[in-house]
C-alpha cells in the first residue's frame, strides 16, 4: 500500500510458478502436448467411434429381424380377430328374427344351476343340416339379468363365427373366443386337455369373470382408443394346471358406440419364446418386454415354471427398471433403435412388436465391447505419449534458457509497485544491451516506468481531491434529503389528517369524494416522497412492485375526478374512453400506475391552452392469465419538435429551456415514469407533432383477477374507539407535544372518540414543564421542534429523578426511514408513529407505547 493514497498495488511474486515466463514456457508446452497428442487421440477416437457405430448398425439391423420374424404369430392373430368381427357383424344382420331364440335355446340350454352352457357335442362333435363337422367349442353364460333379444343374437352370431375361427386357427394358436362384459363367454379350443371342463360343467353358478385382467384390459377406460392389445406375461386365469405359459391377445369389440365385448386369443409361448431367444448376439442376451416394461421372456424362464423370484433375479441382474424408463421414453412412432443404458454397462437395441405392442430387445454387454477395442489401442496410445513427453522435455531445455530466464528477471524487476531504475539491477545489464526483442522489452519497460512514476503521482493527488468532493457531495445530499422530507413530511399531515376528518364525518357524498380525492393524492405524494428517500434503492435497480386486484374502471374514473377541476381551469375538455372488453378486474400495482398516469395528465393539462385532453384505454388479451393493457394520454398542446423526442425521457431534461421557463419542472417525472412502465414489463412511447399536440402511450402487462379489488381496511376513529383492542386508551390523560397548530388539530381530531384529555405544549422545554405541573399517561413526542426538540427532552426525562421518568412516550416524526426509528428508540421513546399519520397508526403506537411500560402515575 503506497503511503498518502491507499491505493494497493499488486506486487509480483517471485516463485517461478506464478510469473509470466513460466506461464509461457507452460503454454508452449501445453500447446506441443496438444498439437502431438491430438493427432493420436483423434485417430483412436476417430477409429472407436467409427467401430462402436458399425457394431451398433449390425445390431440394430439384428433386432430389426428378429422383431418382424417374432411379430409374426400376432399380425396372424390380429387379422384373424378383425376378419372375424367383420363376419360377426355381417352375421348379426343376416340371422332371421323367428330363428334366434330357438338356435340360442338349443346351443346354450339352460342349467338347473341358472347357467348356460354349451351342449357336449359342440365339444366332442356333430354334423350339421348341411353336412360340416363342428367340434371344440364350449361356452359358458350367466349375466347379471336375463338375456335381451340383441345378447341372444349376438351370442348365436359369436358361436358360429367362434366356432369358424377357431377350426382354421387349430393347431397355430391355443384357442379362440368371444367375451361379453355381461359375464359370456364362447370359446373354440378343440386340443385342450382338459376339453374346457370347467367352462362346460365345473364352474359354479357365482363363477364371474369380468375382473379378470384380460376383461380389464379391453375397457375403454383402459383401452379408450379401441386397439388390438395383448396381455402381460401371465399363467391365463382358466388354465388351471398352471403349466401353460401363454398370453392373450384382444381385439375390442363395439356396438352403436357402445362397449360389448371383445374377440380373444390365448397364444402358447414356449416354442415361440424357445424360437425368440434363440440366436443372440455375441456377449448379449435376447428378452422381451411388455408395453409396460415388464420381463415377459428371457432364456431361463422358457423351460422351467416361471416365479416371480426368477423375474425378480433377473430384473436385478439387467437393471430392467432403468432400461425399461428407457424405452418408455422413446417416442411411440419409433418402431426400432439402439440406445445405452444410464450406467453405461449395456448397449440396449429394441424394436416394437406393433402387435401386442412388446419390446423385443437384445442386451449387448458394452464392457466387454469396449476392453476389445482397448486393448487394440493402447499399444498405439503409449508409443504416442512417449513421443509427446520426450517433445516436451527437449522443448523444456530450449525455451528456459532462451526466454523464461530473461523474462523471469524482468518480471522480477519490474513487477513491483515502485520499481528502480534498470541500470541499478547487475541481472538487467546483459538485456539492456541486447538488440533481440526482449532486449528490447527491457529498453521500453524502463522508458515506460520513468512516465509511469511522474503520471502515478499526479493521479494520487487527483484521486485524493475528488475523493474529498464525493465524500462532501454525498453529506450534502444526505442533508438535504432529510430535510426535505421533513418539511414536506409536516404540511402532508396535516393536509392529510384533515381531509380524513373531512372524510368521516361529512355528511355530503360529494364531499367525502372530494376528501377521498385529497386522501388518495397525499398518499401517493407521500409514496413520491418515499421514493426520493430511497434513491440509493432505486438507483441500484432494487424498486418492488406491489401487484393488487384493482377496478380499472374506477381507478381511470378517479384519474378523472382528480385532474378535473384542472382541465375545466383551463377550459379544456377533459374526456375518459375505457374499452368495452376491458376486464372488471385486473391484477397491477396501482400505485405505480396512478403515478404514471398523473404525470402524464398533468403534462397533458399544462401543456395545452385551448381544446382537449382525452385518456383512452385499451385491453389486449395475449393469454387467458395475462394480456396488456394500453393507455393512451392525447392533448391539442403546444406538441414536440421531432429532434427532442430521443431526449424526452432522459433525467433533468426537458424539451426546450423556455418551455422550462414558462411552464416550470424539474424534467425527472417523464424519466422515472418511462423506469415505471418498463419495470412492470411496458414502456411509455411519445408521438408529438409541433402545434398541434402531443400521445402519449403507456403499457403495461396486467393478469385478469377473479377476485374483487380487496375493500379498503382503514377504519374512522370512531370504529377504532368501539374496538375493546383499543379500550386501553379510552379516557387518558395525553401531553401532546407539537409545534405545528394544524398537526395538533389533527391529532385531536383523531383522538376524540377516544375522550382522552388532550394537554398541548409546542417544545420540548413546555413538555417538562407540563409534566411536572399535572400527571399524564402518556406523551405524544414530535421529533424536531424549536428550542428543545424532542429527542432530547425524552433523554432529560429518562435520565431525571423526577416521578414521571418512566411514563410511555410515543413518537411523532415526519422522517420516515428505519434509522431515525432507531434513533427515537436509542433516545428513549417506546413506540414510532410516522407522519403523515393515519387513526390506526396512531392508536396502535399509543397502544405500543403503554404494553411496552405500564406506567400508573402517582
Amino acid at each position: 500500500m503506497d503511503q498518502g493514497t491507499g491505493i494497493t498495488r499488486p506486487s509480483v511474486s517471485r516463485r517461478t510458478g506464478g510469473s509470466i515466463a513460466w506461464t509461457l514456457l507452460s503454454v508452449i508446452l501445453v500447446t506441443s502436448l496438444l498439437v502431438s497428442g491430438s493427432g493420436i487421440l483423434v485417430a483412436a477416437l476417430a477409429f472407436w467411434t467409427d467401430l462402436e457405430n458399425q457394431q451398433l448398425i449390425q445390431l440394430e439391423n439384428y433386432v430389426d429381424e428378429r422383431g418382424r420374424r417374432n411379430a409374426a404369430i400376432f399380425d396372424t392373430v390380429e387379422r384373424a380377430q378383425a376378419t372375424a368381427i367383420e363376419r360377426f357383424e355381417r352375421r348379426l344382420g343376416a340371422l332371421p328374427d323367428d330363428e334366434i331364440e330357438q338356435r340360442f335355446n338349443a346351443l346354450f340350454p339352460l342349467r338347473p344351476d341358472g347357467t348356460r352352457r354349451s351342449r357336449d357335442d359342440m365339444f366332442d362333435g356333430y354334423l350339421d343340416e348341411q353336412g360340416n363337422h363342428h367340434s371344440g367349442v364350449g361356452a359358458y353364460l350367466n349375466p347379471p339379468g336375463d338375456w335381451t333379444p340383441l345378447e341372444r343374437r349376438q351370442l348365436v352370431s359369436a358361436y358360429e363365427v367362434v366356432d369358424s375361427t377357431g377350426q382354421a386357427l387349430n393347431g397355430l394358436v391355443d384357442n379362440f373366443y368371444y367375451f361379453t362384459f355381461r359375464n359370456q363367454l364362447v370359446i373354440s379350443a378343440a386340443d385342450r386337455d382338459d376339453q374346457l371342463r370347467f367352462y362346460r360343467h365345473d364352474a359354479t353358478a357365482d363363477f364371474d369373470f369380468t375382473g379378470a385382467t384380460f376383461v380389464e384390459l379391453m375397457r375403454p377406460a383402459i383401452n379408450p382408443g379401441r386397439q388390438f392389445v395383448c396381455g402381460e406375461l401371465t399363467q391365463l386365469i382358466y388354465v388351471r394346471d398352471e403349466e401353460s405359459l401363454t398370453t392373450g391377445c384382444y381385439t375390442p369389440y363395439d356396438l352403436d358406440g357402445s362397449p360389448v365385448g371383445a374377440f380373444g386369443t390365448t397364444i402358447q409361448l414356449h416354442a415361440y419364446f424357445e424360437a425368440a431367444m434363440a440366436g443372440p448376439p455375441a456377449h448379449g442376451v435376447n428378452i422381451l418386454l411388455d408395453q409396460a416394461g415388464h420381463l415377459i421372456a428371457h432364456p431361463d424362464l422358457i423351460h422351467d415354471r416361471v416365479t416371480d423370484g426368477q423375474i425378480d433375479a433377473i430384473s436385478a441382474t439387467y437393471d430392467l427398471p432403468a432400461i425399461t424408463e428407457l424405452l418408455l421414453a422413446e417416442p411411440a412412432t419409433r418402431t426400432l433403435g439402439t440406445l445405452i443404458s444410464r450406467d453405461g454397462r449395456w448397449v440396449v437395441a429394441y424394436s416394437r412388436l406393433q402387435g401386442p405392442g412388446w419390446f423385443s430387445v437384445s442386451l449387448v454387454d458394452r464392457n466387454i465391447q469396449r476392453r476389445s477395442i482397448a486393448g487394440k489401442l493402447s499399444i498405439a496410445l503409449g508409443l504416442g505419449i512417449l513421443g509427446v513427453a520426450l517433445q516436451a522435455v527437449l522443448a523444456y531445455f530450449i525455451l528456459y534458457r532462451r526466454f523464461v530466464r530473461p523474462l523471469e528477471a524482468l518480471t522480477g524487476h519490474f513487477g513491483v509497485a515502485r520499481p528502480r531504475a534498470a541500470a541499478t539491477n547487475p541481472a538487467l545489464q546483459p538485456l539492456l544491451g541486447s538488440r533481440h526483442e526482449i532486449g528490447m522489452l527491457a529498453r521500453t519497460l524502463e522508458e515506460q516506468r520513468a512516465t509511469n512514476k511522474d503520471a502515478f503521482d499526479l493521479l494520487e493527488a487527483r484521486v485524493a481531491e475528488r475523493t474529498r468532493e464525493l465524500e462532501a457531495a454525498n453529506q450534502a445530499k444526505s442533508t438535504f434529503l432529510a430535510n426535505i422530507s421533513h418539511e414536506i413530511r409536516t404540511p402532508l399531515n396535516g393536509i392529510l389528517g384533515l381531509a380524513q376528518v373531512l372524510r368521516t364525518t361529512s355528511r355530503s357524498k360529494q364531499r367525502q369524494d372530494q376528501a377521498r380525492m385529497i386522501e388518495e393524492s397525499g398518499e401517493t405524494l407521500t409514496q413520491l416522497l418515499n421514493d426520493v428517500l430511497d434513491m440509493s434503492k432505486i438507483e441500484a435497480g432494487k424498486m418492488e412492485l406491489s401487484p393488487q386486484v384493482v377496478d380499472p374502471a374506477r381507478l381511470f374514473g378517479d384519474m378523472h375526478t382528480l385532474f378535473q377541476a384542472s382541465a375545466e381551469a383551463k377550459s379544456l375538455d377533459f374526456s375518459v374512453e375505457i374499452d368495452p372488453s376491458l376486464p372488471e378486474r385486473l391484477e397491477f400495482d396501482p400505485l405505480r400506475v396512478r403515478q404514471c398516469l398523473s404525470n402524464l395528465l398533468s403534462n397533458a393539462i399544462k401543456f395545452t391552452s385551448k381544446g382537449s385532453v382525452q385518456l383512452s384505454a385499451r385491453w389486449h388479451r395475449e393469454t387467458d392469465q395475462a394480456g396488456l393493457l394500453e393507455i393512451k394520454v392525447c392533448d391539442t398542446g403546444i406538441g414536440i419538435p421531432p429532434e427532442k423526442l430521443d431526449t424526452l425521457f432522459s433525467p433533468f431534461t426537458q424539451s426546450d429551456a423556455a418551455i422550462a421557463g414558462e411552464f416550470g419542472g424539474t424534467g425527472l417525472g417523464l424519466s422515472i415514469a418511462r423506469d415505471l412502465a418498463r419495470l412492470m414489463g411496458g414502456d411509455i412511447t411519445a408521438e408529438a407533432t409541433p402545434g398541434q399536440g402531443s400521445t402519449f402511450t403507456l403499457t403495461f402487462t396486467a393478469k385478469p383477477a377473479q377476485t374483487r379489488p380487496a375493500a379498503p381496511e382503514e377504519r374512522t376513529p370512531t370504529q377504532l374507539a368501539d374496538d375493546p383492542g383499543y379500550a386501553g386508551l379510552l379516557g387518558l390523560r395525553v401531553l401532546l407535544v407539537e409545534d405545528n397548530d394544524i398537526n395538533r388539530q389533527v391529532v385531536q381530531a383523531f383522538m376524540g372518540p377516544l375522550k382522552v384529555h388532550v394537554t398541548e405544549a409546542e417544545n420540548g422545554l413546555e413538555a417538562l414543564a407540563a409534566l411536572e405541573a399535572a400527571p399524564f399517561d402518556i406523551v405524544l413526542m414530535d421529533v424536531r421542534m424549536p428550542i428543545l426538540d424532542g429527542l432530547e427532552a425524552t433523554r432529560r426525562l429518562r435520565d431525571s429523578d423526577a416521578p414521571w421518568r418512566d411514563i410511555p412516550v410515543t413518537a411523532l416524526t415526519a422522517n420516515a426511514s428505519h434509522q431515525d426509528a432507531d434513533i427515537c428508540l436509542a433516545a428513549g421513546m417506546d413506540s414510532f408513529a410516522s407522519k403523515p399519520l393515519k387513526p390506526a397508526s396512531l392508536f396502535n403506537a399509543m397502544r405500543r407505547a403503554r404494553e411496552l411500560r405500564p406506567y400508573r402515575p402517582a
